[in-house]
């Protein structure tokens, strides 16, 4: 595992350096974030999932610099357990753990290629405090167990939902062409003709099939085709109300002669001039 690697340290505020390729990929991240907005009602520990989320997958990121970090990390991990890594001196440690971080670094790529370095992180932080149940040895074996744990926990899953919600949001509606505006009437009306001739019954919301076939010039009624059809469709109404029980509201209206039933008898005499369309099919 012979890898130089070249550090570009930059200065942090806290005093502490930074090494370049993480600079470059938390700013990356705080680019993404400020650019398309964090769902404001995350908790912390959900801010956490969907930050870690933004940053650039493993398959996306030099060997030398995916290495570096599961070094750091590993070395972070057995100071937190209280361990020392396995060799008998300062130099065949440090062999070893690079060894050990390549090893760790392949699986993961095999097994999570979209993985980010920060999701690692969490899940190994997570994974040694047991928050994913018990394990026997801190390995490649374990930290692939931890990772599998944290990507699939509920709670992560949740808070990528609701920052995918969030985002869908704020989304601007797609602009659907004007081709693809004709398919999807000609599909609702192909449905409304299909639903009538199976149950008899018209079913035409906001009467648009009607009206996409009265401006196509496919129903086109004569001024007395359309009061006879406005009668039947006034016989109709009349008839169903007369059947069941009124509200006082509807009697008084009807006393003060109200059209309060125009606009159904309207969109009834339309259902009957798309039956009568569909009938000569």
């Amino acid at each position: 595992m012979g890898h130089s690697t070249t550090k570009i340290i930059q200065r942090t505020g806290n005093g502490q350096n930074e090494d370049g390729a993480k600079r470059s990929t938390r700013l990356k991240c705080g680019m993404v974030l400020s650019e398309q907005g964090i769902c404001p009602t995350l908790s912390r520990d959900e801010m956490h999932y969907v930050k870690a989320r933004y940053a650039e997958s493993l398959d996306k990121l030099p060997e030398s610099q995916a290495i570096q970090f599961i070094v750091e990390m590993l070395n972070r991990s057995y100071a937190e357990l209280g361990h020392v890594p396995v060799g008998s001196g300062i130099n065949e440690r440090a062999n070893l753990m690079k060894a050990t971080a390549g090893l760790i670094r392949n699986d993961l790529l095999f097994h999570f290629p979209k993985v980010t370095l920060q999701e690692i992180g969490n899940a190994v932080r997570r994974g040694i405090r047991r928050e994913y149940g018990e394990y026997y040895g801190f390995n490649a074996i374990s930290i692939h167990e931890f990772v599998k744990k944290y990507l699939n926990s509920d709670e992560r899953l949740n808070a990528l939902d609701r920052q995918s919600r969030f985002l869908s949001s704020k989304a601007p509606p797609e602009e659907i062409s004007q081709a693809a505006k004709d398919e999807l009437m000609q599909a609702g009306l192909k449905q409304c003709r299909e639903t009538y001739r199976k149950t008899g019954r018209i079913i035409d919301f906001g009467s648009v099939n009607y009206h996409l076939l009265e401006q196509s010039g496919e129903i086109n009624l004569s001024p007395e085709a359309k009061r006879e059809i406005y009668h039947e469709a006034q016989t109709q109404i009349k008839a169903e109300l007369d059947a069941q029980a009124v509200s006082f509201h509807q009697i008084v209206s009807r006393m003060r002669g109200d059209e309060t039933d125009d606009v159904a008898i309207v969109a009834r005499a339309k259902e009957i001039s798309l039956k009568r369309y569909f009938d000569k099919f």
